[in-house]
């Protein structure tokens, strides 16, 4: 797979150094936003969705946030805003490789990605919106959830970790820090409003225990052009509850039918 994609660093606003890579196939394009704790691959779910797109002649870019895999960046200081700067330099990226502007670009975030790519839709011009099982109560995740939140704040050893400059850990797949919790409480997708006609496409899974069904579904509710597509007794990923890595053929079909969705989504509007 990686002789077909072309390999590139991008610079993200701030200088950061992104590891990405690119296939060019068609004017018609979506750039793919991995979660936490993952890298472009997400897994290897990112791969079937790649292959999907080029099956259907639709140029790809993926890339490694900030503090992931090959990109540049302090794991621990990763930031939401740092984050959509290095979204905002792929779609750059993606719109320059196919000579179109970056607003008549497509979008898929996945997860954490997910909840990013809505905060950048609701900033940027963006074609089309696609979002699987994506993480849209920041607030509830990242800072809520936390023992030592006594409902206006964080206390005890969390709020010592981050007055001395440190970190608190996030379900050992990420270390946040204190810029990282004050944008969570302020940056929320779950009540983000898109630009202008933007089409989105939300996949979830109905017993997403990370990124709560019931969530996602409240957020398309109130969008106009939104549609949801749920996958009746999937976990997080998409996949059999349990099937952490994506082994089981139940898994496999359910990424082979979103797949399959998110192609169709993006050539129906070209």
């Amino acid at each position: 797979m990686e002789d077909r994609e072309h390999s590139v660093t991008l610079t993200s606003a701030d200088g950061t150094p992104i590891a990405a890579r690119s296939r060019v196939l068609s004017k018609s394009a979506v750039v793919l936003v991995h979660g936490s704790g993952v890298d472009m691959h997400e897994d290897g779910f990112y791969d079937r969705l790649v292959e999907a797109f080029w099956k259907e002649e639709v140029s790809t870019v993926r890339f490694d946030l900030r503090g992931h895999g090959l990109s540049g960046g302090d794991p621990d200081r990763l930031t939401i805003c740092g984050a959509l700067q290095d979204i905002e330099a792929g779609m750059r990226h993606a719109g320059e490789v196919v000579d179109v502007p970056a607003g008549a670009v497509n979008l898929l975030g996945s997860s954490f990605g997910g909840g990013l790519s809505v905060l950048y839709a609701s900033g940027r011009p963006t074609r089309r919106l696609i979002l699987v099982n994506p993480l849209v109560a920041f607030n509830q995740r990242f800072v809520m959830s936390k023992p030592d939140w006594n409902g206006t704040s964080l206390g005890g050893e969390s709020a010592v970790a981050l007055l001395g400059g440190g970190t608190i850990d996030h379900f050992g797949v990420l270390r946040l820090n204190a810029a990282f919790v004050n944008e969570a409480l302020w940056l929320n997708p779950l009540e983000a409003s898109l630009r202008g006609e933007t089409q989105v496409l939300v996949m979830h899974g109905t017993e997403d225990s990370r990124a709560q069904f019931s969530y996602a579904s409240d957020w398309v509710s109130r969008q106009p052009h939104a549609k949801l597509e749920a996958f009746v007794g999937a976990e997080h990923g998409l996949c059999l509850p349990g099937d952490d890595d994506f082994s089981h053929p139940t898994t496999a079909a359910w990424h082979e039918h979103a797949a399959h969705l998110a192609a169709k989504f993006v050539l129906d509007g070209a």
